[in-house]
């Protein structure tokens, strides 16, 4: 795994990553002060594990992204002692997904 400088990185609303003109393959880490989040992109597309933990290191979230960012079957939702709050089932409605100009359509037969 190859680590990149975050000034490299376009990020396009969440859903997009470009590196050098290129759509972005990895997983983005990004650190706050309210905690840490990493979610995984693919040919620059927002797709795969998507996953928030709170300053503390204890884990908030972790669901799945469809391609374009939408997310797609189960998300687990804890609080800050720990405790399951929540499990939701997406079924996300696939669409295309421009990386270089943020865009968003439809899929076609839609």
């Amino acid at each position: 795994m190859r680590r990149i400088d975050a000034e490299d990185l376009d990020l396009l609303e969440e859903t997009g990553a470009v590196l050098r003109r290129r759509g972005f393959t990895g997983r983005v880490v990004e650190a706050e002060e309210t905690g840490v989040t990493a979610r995984t992109f693919v040919n620059g597309v927002a797709s795969g594990p998507d996953i928030a933990w709170n300053s503390d290191g204890r884990l908030v979230s972790l669901g799945n992204l469809a391609t374009g960012g939408l997310p797609v079957g189960p998300s687990h939702h804890w609080d800050a002692e720990g405790r399951l709050v929540g499990e939701e089932r997406h079924r996300a409605q696939f669409g295309r997904f421009d990386p270089a100009t943020g865009e968003q359509r439809p899929a076609p037969w839609l």
